[in-house]
């Protein structure tokens, strides 16, 4: 009876953990005011299935820790491994194609290179002759 209720419903049993301290104390009422085998046997019974509950979800927790974490950390492990790869294999194309490209167009990337050359210098001679007309003033 223990071992089918311990099957069915393992994961419902964290309620049962105050019911402990309940017993302790009714245990004690009974055997000092009543002294009922019959009631002291129950509750002896029921304190005993309560371990037994007790005992099932701590093998449940460190079951949980032991293998579901593990399988979980191994499929996080496993996924960033395929992006990284994935990314590699990205940017290996990408830097294929930037390689056709400047072999194909070696006129076009020098004449690029040759404008930002030019606006480049464009902006210094101005930026010079800005700050030579308008010196900083003193505080």
């Amino acid at each position: 009876m223990i071992s089918d209720f311990r099957k069915d419903h393992s994961l419902r049993l964290v309620h049962f953990e105050p019911m402990v301290e309940v017993l302790k104390t009714s245990t004690n009422m009974i055997s000092s005011s009543h002294q009922d085998a019959r009631a002291s046997n129950l509750l002896s019974r029921l304190s005993d299935d309560v371990s037994l509950l007790r005992q099932d979800i701590r093998n449940l927790v460190s079951h949980t820790a032991r293998q579901t974490v593990a399988g979980g950390a191994r499929e996080i492990a496993e996924n960033a491994r395929n992006k990284i790869a994935a990314g590699r294999a990205y940017s290996a194309e990408q830097m294929r194609v930037l390689g056709e490209q400047m072999k194909q167009h070696p006129a076009a990337w020098l004449g690029g290179a040759a404008a930002v050359g030019l606006i480049s210098a464009g902006a210094f001679w101005l930026l010079r002759e800005n700050s030579a007309s308008n010196p900083p003033k003193a505080s």
